[in-house]
């Protein structure tokens, strides 16, 4: 399970993305839930991928809710990395 926060450094000298950028960067995600994933009938939890990633499998599904937002289900396809091995000076 991975969960994403994500932070909008503002704009400085050390971080010369203006709020436009960040918008038009950010809005090339699609978004999977279509759905109220709140008690209200908000949607506030997001399922969002890459437009060039085509990694659900389905639909999302909400459940029942656990404290006022709903539990969200959707099937995710990831490769899985292959194993490695790595020898230490250990026995």
């Amino acid at each position: 399970m991975r969960y994403v926060l994500v932070y909008r450094p503002p704009y400085s000298s050390l971080h010369p993305v203006s709020t436009s950028v960040f918008f038009d960067e950010f809005s090339r995600l699609s978004q999977h839930v279509s759905g109220p994933t709140h008690l209200s009938g908000q949607t506030l939890d997001l399922i969002t991928t890459r437009s060039s990633d085509d990694i659900v499998l389905a639909c999302p599904k909400t459940t029942f809710p656990i404290s006022d937002h709903f539990i969200i289900q959707c099937p995710i396809g990831f490769s899985q990395p292959a194993l490695s091995c790595k020898k230490t000076g250990f026995s």
